[in-house]
C-alpha cells in the first residue's frame, strides 16, 4: 500500500481496495481484534493519520488484499 500510495492517487488506491473488501460475498461486518507485527503497526498508523482512515478500515483493506491474492492464486483445499 506505502508504494502505490507513493506513486499514485491516494483516491484511486482507496477506491480499489475498498471494492476489493466489498466484493467478499455475504461478508456481514463484525469487529474483531488482530494481532499485527510492530512494524506494519507503525506503517499502518502513519497511513491512517495521514490518509484520515481508521486502523479498522487500513487492517481490513490489507485483509481483502491479501485474500484476494490467495483465493485467485491457489485453489481452497475442501475438508
Amino acid at each position: 500500500m506505502n508504494k502505490r500510495l507513493d506513486k499514485e492517487s491516494s483516491a484511486r488506491v482507496f477506491g480499489e481496495l475498498t471494492a476489493l473488501l466489498e466484493g467478499f460475498d455475504g461478508a456481514e461486518k463484525v469487529q474483531k481484534m488482530v494481532r499485527i507485527d510492530k512494524d506494519f503497526y507503525d506503517q499502518a498508523i502513519f497511513i491512517a493519520k495521514e490518509f484520515r482512515k481508521s486502523m479498522s478500515e487500513i487492517t481490513s483493506m490489507c485483509m481483502a488484499y491479501g485474500l484476494s491474492k490467495v483465493v485467485t492464486q491457489q485453489p481452497v483445499a475442501e475438508s
